[in-house]
């Protein structure tokens, strides 16, 4: 028997961003009050309050992104 383990961490801060962006990795973009996953993809871009994902701009305190 195997045991695979799954490493996400939260992305919070601008250099979180930063990191994910500059290894070219994708985001997921969680909803808590829907309990989804409402986007998949690469970050765009992003600024103080929003992150582009995918083509669709998340406030950021309203959503949770994993990288």
């Amino acid at each position: 028997m195997s045991i695979i383990t799954c490493k996400k961490q939260f992305l919070v801060t601008d250099e979180d961003f930063l990191e994910l962006k500059k290894l070219g990795l994708p985001i997921e973009v969680f909803c808590p009050v829907l309990c989804k996953t409402v986007a998949f993809g690469f970050l765009e871009n992003w600024d103080l309050n929003h992150a582009r994902v995918s083509g669709n701009q998340f406030a950021r305190e309203e959503v949770i992104f994993f990288g």
